[in-house]
């Protein structure tokens, strides 16, 4: 009874050790995502457009699990109109929406997207997004 009961011990001790690490783990990636985040908007912020996409996309490559990959496009997608690379803004605007959850999130990069189709003189992809914002607007009221 005595073996029985130590072996339940280190039984619990190992899962709590193993718990420990999964954990230490989960919060290195969490804290990773957020320097480079933060690292990426900073440049972003300092107009250093080119600087940001590679972070960005760092951390896309790295964290595919990362919640807000559609803010992450977006974000890319925001870099590639300001250094005038519409066509690359359009493929990342269409990813942001592909993966936006929220309606409101579709529909402002629908308007990104429009306004990179319409610099690319990518006029019918500009009618047909900011069609599809104009009629979720009359389905909303």
């Amino acid at each position: 009874m005595c073996k029985k009961n130590k072996f339940i011990q280190y039984q619990k001790i190992f899962y709590l050790f193993i718990f420990g690490l999964i954990a230490k783990d989960i919060l290195a990636k969490m804290n990773a995502n957020s320097l480079l985040l933060n690292l990426a908007d900073s440049l972003y912020c300092q107009e250093m457009y080119d600087e940001a996409i590679t972070e960005y996309k760092r951390l896309v490559f790295f964290h595919q699990e990362y919640n807000d990959l559609s803010d992450i496009y977006s974000l890319i997608g925001k870099c590639y109109q300001k250094t005038g690379q519409f066509n690359k803004s359009i493929n990342y605007f269409l990813k942001s929406i592909e993966l936006a959850g929220d309606d409101s999130l579709k529909n402002e990069n629908r308007i990104s997207l429009a306004v990179s189709g319409i610099a690319a003189k990518n006029y019918n992809l500009a009618i047909v997004e900011l069609q599809k914002v104009i009629l979720f607007c009359h389905k909303k009221n």
